[in-house]
């Protein structure tokens, strides 16, 4: 009886990566390279909605946020009008505890 010798699965050749896959990066702005396929980080999806609805409470009109909440997925987008209207709820407790404590 002859024993053979384990043979080992030959490594695929990595293949290069295309320009345009090199260029892809995260869309909440962090600048980290994303997948081909993927728009964001994991996680980094909600970073994005909650820094848009932030900066929707803070300025309604705010451009740059209302650019990125067009751009967003339905489901995304109901995430960052949910931050927004927390945080627009918060900023008036807060301003009803200043005003009853003066």
């Amino acid at each position: 009886m002859t024993t053979r010798k384990p043979t080992r699965a030959k490594a695929k050749p990595t293949p290069e990566p295309t320009p345009e896959a090199e260029a892809r990066v995260c869309g909440c702005g962090c600048g980290v390279a994303v997948s081909p396929r993927a728009s964001f980080r994991p996680g980094h999806d909600a970073r994005h909605a909650g820094a848009t609805g932030r900066a929707l409470a803070a300025n309604p009109k705010d451009a740059a946020a209302l650019a990125a909440l067009a751009g967003m997925s339905e489901a995304l987008r109901a995430k960052a009008e949910r931050v927004r209207a927390n945080a627009e709820a918060k900023a008036q407790r807060a301003k009803a505890e200043a005003e009853s404590a003066a």
